[in-house]
């Protein structure tokens, strides 16, 4: 479903463009069948020590024996159909994008779900945590919140990967201050020391 432009790509991109090709409405049957085949397989995976999937869906997998990190990601996109979509990618420039038909890319949130998965294939102590229906409202994770809040009590630190670019470590949402300054900055500089540019932002 991606044309790469008869170009060679890697497995790693591979994958990714892969995932793309699903669009994914909440609770919708390719949002299922894209948890079948990237997510829920990680249930198998010598890493995750825990793999729980609630009543609402979201899906929680402690990675070597966990931490008091959480790292999060959500499933769904904003698409307004179902179904799956092709793909374009253009490997000089290592952009992926699409045609004209007024749907987005869906990396918002496959990217995130992608470096989470990572996170459990390289065995980095934490739990990951997918949450269902986001887009809607942040419904999944709020249904979490409430069925199971003494589970949130036991992390420290809570990293959320849903955000374009590779520039900015949020400290304010709509609801106010998510993240304190010495976090941000602390993370920034980890990440930075592998050649990235992130900042604190509190937009």
């Amino acid at each position: 479903m991606y044309a790469p432009n008869d170009q060679e790509v890697t497995s790693t991109v591979e994958e990714i463009l892969t995932m793309l090709t699903y669009k994914r409405p909440g609770g919708s049957e390719s949002e299922e069948a894209w948890l079948d085949r990237f997510v829920r397989p990680l249930k198998n995976h010598p890493n995750a020590t825990q793999y729980v999937e609630d009543s609402f869906g979201n899906i929680f997998i402690e990675v070597a024996g966990g931490s008091e990190l959480m790292m999060t990601a959500h499933s769904d996109t904003v698409h307004a159909t179902p179904g799956t979509q092709e793909v374009l990618y253009d490997n000089n420039i290592m952009v992926a994008y699409k045609g004209n038909d007024n749907q987005p890319l869906g990396a918002d949130d496959a990217a995130g779900v992608w470096v989470l998965m990572e996170m459990v294939r390289a065995g980095v102590p934490c739990w990951v945590c997918i949450f269902r229906m986001e887009e809607k409202g942040g419904l999944g994770s709020s249904f979490a919140a409430k069925d199971n809040p003494e589970f949130f009590k036991t992390f420290k630190w809570c990293v959320s990967i849903d955000r374009r670019g590779t520039s900015d470590i949020i400290t304010h949402q709509s609801y106010g201050r998510c993240c304190s300054d010495a976090l941000a900055d602390h993370l920034s500089r980890a990440l930075n020391a592998h050649g990235l540019d992130y900042a604190p932002c509190d937009g």
